[in-house]
């Protein structure tokens, strides 16, 4: 149970940071800064990039939240 709980809390921190990602890059995309501005402060080379990388994660935090409800009524199932 200890796991599923940890798999709760990343998957709730991994959604807050996809989605922060998607806005600051779609916040980056209307204003405006400079691409060397977003190399300095946020490691990729373009805002795609961040875009991208925010979706991912969060994909990774639903596979991951599908797996924990998964485990959590496997749980309560074999109680």
């Amino acid at each position: 149970m200890m796991y599923t709980k940890l798999a709760s809390f990343i998957v709730g921190l991994a959604l807050i940071l996809g989605i922060l990602n998607i806005f600051i890059g779609v916040f980056i995309i209307t204003s405006d800064m400079s691409a060397v501005d977003v190399v300095r402060y946020l490691g990729n080379k373009t805002t795609g990039q961040l875009i991208d990388r925010g979706a991912y994660t969060i994909i990774f935090a639903i596979t991951l939240g599908v797996l924990t409800e998964i485990s959590k009524s496997l749980s309560i199932k074999n109680s």
